[in-house]
C-alpha cells in the first residue's frame, strides 16, 4: 500500500519523461497524455478509497535514505489535506 502513493507520484513525472522524447504529433501527444492522466487519476481514487479518515497519522509513507552523507532522505506520505491535493 505504500508504494501506491509512490506510483501516483512517479507515474505523472513518466508520462511528462515520455511526451518530451515523442514527435511532434498533435493526435499522439494528446492521447498519451490523456491516458496517463486518467491511469494517475484512477490510482488517486484507489488512494481515496483506501485511505482511513479515523486517523490523523500520516499515511501511505514511505521514507528511505537516498544519500548517506549528507543525511538526504525520501520521504513522501499522505494525511488529510494533502489527500485532496493529490486528487
Amino acid at each position: 500500500m505504500r508504494t501506491l502513493l509512490n506510483c501516483v507520484l512517479f507515474l505523472r513525472a513518466a508520462g511528462a519523461a515520455v511526451l518530451m522524447f515523442l514527435p511532434r504529433r498533435r493526435p499522439l501527444i494528446r492521447n498519451l497524455a490523456l491516458a496517463v492522466s486518467l491511469a494517475t487519476f484512477v490510482l488517486s481514487l484507489v488512494l481515496l478509497l483506501r485511505f482511513s479518515p479515523a486517523t490523523s497519522d500520516m499515511q501511505f509513507v514511505t521514507d528511505h535514505s537516498w544519500i548517506s552523507s549528507p543525511p538526504i532522505r525520501y520521504n513522501v506520505g499522505v494525511d488529510g489535506i494533502s489527500l485532496f491535493l493529490v486528487l
